[in-house]
């Protein structure tokens, strides 16, 4: 999948993304729903940066390349942890936008109404910082080793999970217990809160939009009918 599905997925969805933000950066095109639409293909992109190292691990060419072992090993959780944060952020945005369209449909007075600067700037740090804080815990969730071989010419690495029984050679985990429970509180919390409460919120805002726009189709056709009626 890394080697077959992903690198298609990667460039169609970094063109994807940079496309849609040279259009929505063009003049006359800055409003609060372009705003929103902007920052989620911001998180996007980098969702699929943080996860590219991931896929060339899977190539031999490179990863057997010390630099790149040396690069990757470092990173390889870190890379994700960003991707996770990325992930939450982009699910948060479009969450907002999707509240925002409904919000537009049912009363038209509200999408001329433009946010403030400053109500903006608060909204976006707001998701950014919130999100950062509830995946925060990837960054410390796992215990990497590194070691040469062959004279140096060749780097390993072996990474425990900070909440794991097990570790190395059989040796007793030596990571606090009130480190142990963070990580999996949150791996608890960001799984509720950061994809499962979210996708059912999704959902309903989708079928409570497409309800509101087949009301709105049919109060045309009403409207036109009721002279006929009249007569």
């Amino acid at each position: 999948m890394w080697q077959y599905f992903f690198p298609p997925l990667f460039v169609v969805g970094i063109l994807g993304n940079l496309t849609e933000l040279f259009v929505l950066f063009s003049p006359g095109m800055r409003n609060r729903a372009n705003n929103l639409l902007s920052a989620m293909a911001f998180a996007d992109i980098a969702f699929l940066l943080c996860l590219l190292p991931h896929s060339l691990v899977n190539y031999p060419s490179i990863a057997t390349n010390h630099l790149f072992r040396i690069i990757y090993f470092h990173i390889k959780y870190e890379s994700l942890a960003f991707a996770n944060w990325s992930s939450a952020a982009a699910i948060c945005f479009m969450l907002v936008v999707c509240v925002d369209r409904l919000l537009g449909i049912r009363s038209p007075l509200y999408s001329r109404k433009e946010w403030t600067k400053r109500k903006t700037c608060s909204l976006f740090l707001g998701i950014v910082v919130g999100t950062g804080l509830l995946t925060a815990f990837h960054h410390v969730s796992y215990h990497c080793f590194y070691w040469d071989l062959c004279n140096g010419t060749q780097i390993h690495s072996k990474c425990f999970h900070v909440a794991a029984d097990t570790w190395r050679k059989n040796e007793i985990n030596p990571t606090p217990e009130w480190l142990r429970n963070y990580v999996r509180m949150g791996t608890t919390f960001h799984s509720l809160f950061g994809i499962f409460f979210p996708t059912i919120a999704l959902i309903a805002l989708n079928v409570a939009l497409v309800r509101e726009l087949k009301k709105r189709s049919n109060e045309p056709l009403l409207a036109s009918e009721a002279p006929l009626h009249h007569k």
